[in-house]
């Protein structure tokens, strides 16, 4: 096998240098994997305790530790909050366990995921003060 540095030199006409190269591979922005928030409603009329329970029991029975879980503010007397995955499988999930609260969901970092509610059209995006915390 014709070692690295001579390969390049026979193809570049340029001397290769194994340090500089990882210098520079080093200086590129790493991409930070993807993280989905899941934006919820409580319910008007719902006790905050008890829907906070029902939550927690989501969380505990199918082993997720959700990294960030925040009130995103209020929209016509229903508090929202957004939930932040590392998994966008365990969002997914909870999108589907809980549609009956009309979650919505969005991808960080990276692509969308194309899974959202058509009333996202109209109701206001994930809080963008919230946004800034990812």
């Amino acid at each position: 096998m014709v070692p690295l540095e001579a390969f390049v030199a026979q193809h570049t006409g340029t001397k290769f240098s194994a340090d500089l190269f990882y210098q520079r591979l080093m200086s590129f922005p790493k991409r930070r994997p993807a993280k989905t928030v899941v934006q919820i409603e409580k319910p008007e009329d719902a006790n905050l305790a008890d829907w906070f329970a029902e939550l927690r029991s989501w969380f505990d029975v199918n082993d997720c530790s959700p990294l960030l879980f925040a009130k995103a503010g209020t929209v016509m007397n229903r508090d929202r909050f957004n939930i932040k995955f590392s998994d966008d499988v365990q969002a997914h999930l909870f999108t589907s366990s809980f549609a009956k609260y009309g979650p919505s969901i969005r991808s960080i970092g990276g692509e969308q995921t194309g899974v959202r509610r058509s009333s996202d059209l109209t109701d206001p995006p994930v809080d963008p003060d919230m946004a800034k915390m990812f």
